[in-house]
């Protein structure tokens, strides 16, 4: 059975009713009516009341999944395609709890539904490159490559060659989704950390992504606006 509810917010004033004398007329006081607005809430008999608003901190919605889409208006997909590394380049992403607790992507869910490819040619085409800690190299930056912004890499050599623009993937149009660390739940008031990686020296060399949050069932929600570079997301969404 089905029942609707209506809640509202507002002020009562208080009539004393000690003794029997009321008053004459002239004692009476109007009071002005205050108009509230009324919410409708279709619920079902016995089931708790929830009304719609935004989650709460370390609130659960049964989300293990991230996933990241490419911008198809990147530059490096709407030209030739010959940039070699494709869409938005992924180095890592990273789940952070509120006390600092990180889980890095530890799965690549190859078995969900992903979108296809722009590109013929993707240099950058190991998804696996995402996984783990920061480990990219953009370019030769000197031993660590931890400059303009970029994580560092312990495995960078100090002269550069192969070492130069490694650890990383491209996703070419596409998107990306992973797991993490200990099937780490994407609780509310978590944020996810996206590394995007992009040449300092090339302006607009930052592309654009799009992050989600999954369920089991492959339900995505809380998808955000499109960022570019190393960002924080906060992990929020709408009941």
């Amino acid at each position: 059975m089905k029942r609707i509810i209506f809640a509202a917010l507002f002020l009562l004033p208080l009539v004393s009713s000690c003794g029997t004398d009321l008053g004459e007329p002239e004692d009476v006081k109007v009071v002005d009516l205050v108009e509230v607005d009324l919410v409708a809430v279709d619920v079902d008999e016995g089931e708790d009341i929830v009304l719609p608003g935004e989650c709460t901190e370390g609130q659960s919605a049964g989300l293990f999944y991230v996933r990241i889409a490419d911008d198809l208006d990147n530059v490096t997909l709407t030209g030739d395609c010959g940039a070699g590394n494709p869409g938005a380049d992924i180095d890592a992403i990273v789940l952070v709890r509120p006390d600092g607790t990180e889980f890095y992507a530890a799965t690549v869910e190859t078995d969900m539904d992903v979108a296809g490819a722009v590109c013929a040619t993707n240099d950058k085409d190991d998804v696996n490159t995402v996984l783990g800690q920061p480990d990219g190299c953009a370019k030769d930056l000197g031993c660590g490559c931890g400059e303009n912004g970029y994580p560092t890499n312990p495995d960078c050599d100090c002269a550069g060659g192969d070492n130069k623009w490694v650890g990383y993937y491209s996703l070419n149009g596409g998107d990306i989704i992973v797991s993490f660390d200990e099937n780490a739940e994407l609780l509310c008031g978590d944020s996810v950390a996206v590394y995007e990686m992009y040449n300092p020296d090339v302006a607009g060399s930052e592309e654009a992504y799009q992050v989600a949050y999954g369920d089991e069932n492959g339900n995505f929600i809380g998808q955000t606006d499109f960022a570019t570079g190393t960002g924080v997301i906060d992990v929020l969404w709408e009941w």
